[in-house]
């Protein structure tokens, strides 16, 4: 057996042995061991990658593979890609072996790709179980179950990298660990022996199996439980509750019995006993081996229920040994009587609104119960059940025989008016229920609700009545009413009252006073009153109402009587002037224009007084003109009293007439360049009206609207006149668009003008462009085609169009002509005009256009590469390394026999920090328990680096940062596992003193560690 070995206290009896996987295997499964695979990409040197693009496949079915995931892009591909494991849409691939392949493209369009290479997918946890060959052994030497014997077993399909086996205290520290490479053996035997062969204190112990795949997935076996006992049967018994109510109202109906024994497993035979106050067994449980941890009874023995009354609970226990032991009598009540209560009130109508009468209620109380109660609650519910107000007590206490209320609510505030209950509920500690009936009683404090209102602010008695809309609530009974109006000087005119217990819901007035007179036209004021039985009076607020008989004087006048709304400016619209004095404030107007046939054509109409003026253009009510020919005008009004007058009619007339133009140019396109052809465009102008024609005039503008030309004339019209392009100065009009309008008036000055028409001059060559899609391209099969993009720009049409690739003067491999306009789009696929693929190289292309009056533009060279060369690539597939299971806390002795808790700095601290991280406190907790254990020994906080240098804003090397991780662990020991201070020191050492070799990963990790040192007594 190895030191090693010797310390732990297991004996390894055999051991499994895998073949080494062949192929990459890694687990996205987010756990953070082998989640992703790294593919490492290398080119040959100096070769340009247009795009590329690494796929991953299923194995190929039938002869097509699966499309899983690709990753792609344009230009050098990067020299790492990551895969999570994810396919195109986002998910996690299923389980199994897939294949990865590169290809790449130049820009030229040259391919290739490599061989696809396999990799496996394994989310699949291994199997992990562990057993032991008895739930509990004694390991005191005597020669009987010293030892207890555990068989593991772990597999998986793809191989294991690792085991780890933990026995622990309740406290959750490891209190054995063993941890090996590949399978774990078949069986461990444990002597109950600590890691630093010191006797594990009796008590249950858990273990659990962890496995750990090649593919970095782990099993953990389910827990289980050993129990070490040296001492034998300790057991105790809870009674909850103390006292409980088996009466079938679902409050405390069962009491628990809660066992905890001090030898699990180690019980022979069991008996709980319920005993009454003269010692007598009343009811009973027992059984054979551990008793349970929970015995729930419902106070039934035999079938009946128990009496009321005081009991005890008593556990017997008897071990394998014959030892019996019995629990002290643990105390138990049984009641199931309701508290008695009893409550009134009086007087059960109360008005408090502060006048002294009935302002307050009284509450008379009574509880009484055999225990004391839980709670009581006294309850003012309205008419939905709704608590308004609430008096309560703690529990243990009774209500007063006698309380005081002024009605108000929890919040203090007063109660509304109606109907309310009382009632008193209380509970006893037994959780049994009482509660009074309903109390019913009354508030009533609110005077009647009133309204009143007129259907109209100002009314005509000659032309209607007035009504009055009127309402009277209250809760009670109504005892009088009235409805009074009084004239500007407060007088009383009229007045409506009636039976009280039948108030009108309206009331009609004709303006005439309480002897039946006519009443004046002015301001008058009514107001509603009333009295409840109760003696509560309200009135209404004071409203107006005004009589108004007196109609309205409209007038109107218009300053033309005919006009000529054609925007000449002259007569082009009426204006009428309007008036219209009125006693009554104006309700609305309405102004009419109607035709011949008493059409209406345009109605205007407003609201209160008219205005002063009112334009007109001889417009329709759609705004569109109205012919011309004789009209009638007419003004209407309104006012608020409903008195309605109209103007007499009067004439008012439309005359207008516009003479019809037209023009145009022909040609509309010419080149005023002297060679002949198109050199001018001839402007024809016409004109057609009743009246002969005054002053006309063609202008010619440019596209600012700036004059160019004027052509102008009075009387006789030219049949047409030719323009040479030349400007007013005597120049020549630069190339572009122009626009050209006749106007003319009639002698009577009526105007027409056409609308702007186009005229263009064309002196230029085309404007010529030319692009390519493709400036480089491999006519081989892939990418095998550029084409040009070809522009141009002309105010003439096209006549022929040419495109030539060549390589100079000399050298035209390829020539594309055309009559007309050329195409915008033109594909090349690298051939020469006898249909061979040109060589490699560069090569230029000019596009050449003429238009149809001669001029030729030609564009600037596009240069085109031609490039069939291929690329050269290889890509390779890494993962993370497993290392062997790695634990948060391990535990050793050193020779001077020194305990010596190692912890890795990555459990404890973020990268270069020494804040300890929450999820690291649990670890410590269980390093502290250990540390507990010996309080004796001096405790030593040693902080431990790599060498891999180390500078940020808190530590310039690795030093500072040991000595303050070791401090932090210290402080925490301190302030939360509460060591005392006098025992605990800290200290750093960087990489003075490593554990492993620096050169690798796993020996960097193990150097980056904190260690509590337990140093032995007497050192």
């Amino acid at each position: 057996m190895s030191a090693r070995e010797s310390i732990l206290g297991f004996l390894v009896l055999a051991a499994a042995s895998h073949a080494a996987a062949q192929t990459l295997l890694f687990s996205p499964n987010g756990d953070g061991i082998k989640d992703q695979v790294t593919f490492k990409l290398s080119l040959q040197e100096n070769i340009i990658i247009s795009s590329w693009v690494l796929d991953i496949r299923e194995p190929a079915f039938k002869g097509q593979a699966h499309l899983v995931k690709k990753f792609e892009g344009k230009g050098q591909p990067p020299k790492e890609i990551r895969w999570e494991g994810k396919d195109l849409s986002n998910r996690l691939v299923k389980d199994g072996t897939y294949f990865y392949s590169l290809s790449l493209e130049t820009p030229a369009g040259n391919q290739s790709a490599i061989t696809p290479s396999p990799l496996i997918v394994d989310r699949v946890p291994p199997q992990a179980a562990v057993a032991v060959d008895m739930s509990e052994f004694s390991p005191n030497g005597d020669g009987n179950k010293d030892e207890a014997q555990f068989v593991l077993k772990g597999a998986d399909e793809n191989g294991l990298n690792g085991w780890l086996l933990t026995i622990k205290d309740k406290e959750g520290a490891p209190a054995r660990s063993l941890r090996g490479k590949g399978p774990p053996p078949p069986v461990l035997r444990w002597d109950g022996h600590g890691d630093f062969e010191e006797d594990v204190p009796d008590g249950v112990y858990g273990f659990e199996l962890m496995v750990e795949d090649l593919a970095g997935n782990r099993t953990v076996s389910p827990p289980q439980s050993i129990i070490v006992n040296r001492r034998g049967l300790v057991s105790t018994v809870e009674v909850s509750p103390r006292v409980f109510s088996p009466n079938n109202d679902g409050i405390k109906e069962e009491v628990v019995f809660k066992i905890v024994s001090g030898s699990p497993e180690s019980v022979e035979r069991w008996e709980l006993r319920v005993l009454n106050v003269n010692g007598k067994p009343m009811h009973k449980f027992e059984g054979t081996k551990d008793p349970p941890g929970r015995i729930v009874w419902n106070g039934l023995a035999g079938g009946r229920r128990l009496p009321d009354g005081a009991y005890q609970v008593v556990l017997s226990e008897t071990d394998r040994a014959g030892n019996t032991a019995t629990t002290p009598a643990q105390p138990l009540d049984l009641d199931t009587t309701p508290p008695t209560l009893a409550a009134r009130i009086e007087p059960d109508l109360i008005s408090p609104n502060g006048d002294r009468v009935k302002d307050d209620a009284v509450f008379w109380l009574k509880a009484e119960d055999s225990h004391l109660l839980e709670s009581w609650t006294l309850s003012v519910l309205n008419d939905i059940g709704r608590s308004m107000r609430t008096f309560a007590g703690p529990a243990g206490t009774k209500p007063a025989e006698k309380l005081s209320w002024a009605g108000q609510g929890d919040g203090g505030q007063n109660l509304i008016d109606g109907v309310y209950n009382l009632v008193l509920e209380a509970v006893d500690i037994a959780g049994n229920k009482a509660s009074t009936p309903k109390q019913p009683f009354r508030i009533d404090v609110t005077p009647p609700q009133l309204s009143v209102s007129a259907d109209a602010p100002l009314f005509s008695p000659n032309l209607s009545q007035l009504s009055f809309a009127l309402s009277v609530l209250d809760a009670g009974k109504v005892d009088s009413w009235n409805l009074a109006i009084k004239d500007a000087q407060g007088r009383a005119v009229r007045t409506f009252t009636g039976p009280a217990e039948a108030i009108p819901s309206q009331l009609q007035w004709d303006g005439k006073s309480q002897d039946r007179a006519f009443l004046p036209d002015g301001p008058y004021t009514f107001r509603l009153q009333a009295k409840d039985a109760a003696g509560n009076a309200s009135e209404s607020p004071e409203q107006k109402v005004t009589i108004g008989a007196t109609a309205p004087k409209p007038q109107v006048a218009v300053d033309l009587r005919a006009i000529s709304p054609n925007a000449d400016g002259v007569k082009d619209s009426a204006l009428f002037k309007m008036q219209s004095p009125s006693f009554n404030p104006l309700k609305e107007w309405t102004f009419r224009i109607w035709d011949r046939d008493k059409a209406a054509q345009r109605t205007i109409q407003g609201r209160g007084d008219v205005p002063g003026s009112l334009p007109w253009q001889g417009e329709r009510d759609d705004k569109r003109p109205l012919p011309d020919g004789e009209y009638q005008f007419q003004l209407e009004v309104l006012d608020l009293a409903g008195n309605r007058v109209k103007t007499l009619e009067q004439p008012i007339r439309i005359d207008t007439t516009n003479p019809e133009l037209s023009a145009q140019a022909s040609p509309n396109l010419f080149s005023p360049n002297k060679d002949g052809f198109k050199d001018e465009s001839v402007l024809i102008p016409s004109y057609r009206d009743a009246s002969a024609i005054g002053e006309w005039k063609i202008t010619i503008q440019d596209a600012r609207r700036n004059p160019v030309q004027v052509f102008s004339g009075e009387g006789k019209l030219p049949l047409s006149i030719p323009w040479n392009g030349r400007a007013q100065d005597g120049k020549l009009a630069p190339d572009g668009a122009y626009t050209f309008v006749f106007r003319a008036e009639d002698e009577v000055g009526n105007r027409s003008a056409t609308a702007e028409q186009i005229i263009k001059v064309d002196n230029s060559a085309p404007e010529v462009a030319l692009q390519a899609d493709k400036a480089l391209f491999s006519p081989d099969g892939v990418k095998d085609v550029t084409t040009f993009l070809l522009d141009y720009k002309d105010a003439s049409d096209i006549s022929k169009w040419s495109l030539s690739i060549g390589q100079g003067v000399d050298k035209i491999p390829k020539t594309f002509t055309g009559v007309g306009r050329p195409p915008r789009n033109f594909p090349w696929n690298g051939t020469n005009d006898r249909g061979q693929i040109v060589p490699d190289g560069k090569y230029a292309a000019v596009l050449s256009i003429t238009d149809e009056v001669g001029n030729t533009g030609k564009s600037a060279e596009v240069m085109l590469t031609v490039d069939t060369s291929k690329p050269v690539a290889s890509v390779v597939a890494e993962t993370d390394p497993l290392q062997e299971i790695a634990l948060p806390m391990t535990v050793s002795q050193t020779p001077d026999k020194d305990i010596v808790i190692s912890l890795e700095s990555e459990v404890l601290f973020d990268t270069g920090q020494d804040n300890i991280k929450t999820q690291a406190w649990s670890t410590l907790m269980k390093a502290n328990h250990l540390v507990r254990r010996y309080p004796q020994r001096k405790v030593r906080i040693e902080g431990h680096a790599d060498n891999v240098p180390i500078h940020n804003e808190r530590f310039r090397n690795n030093l500072e940062l040991s000595k303050a991780r070791a401090k932090a662990v210290m402080q925490f020991l301190i302030e939360q596992g509460k060591i005392d201070p006098a025992r605990i020191s800290s200290d750093g050492y960087g990489d003075a003193k490593p554990q492993d070799s620096n050169s690798t990963e796993s020996g960097r990790r193990k150097n980056r560690r904190v260690e509590i040192v337990l140093v032995k007594e007497g050192k």
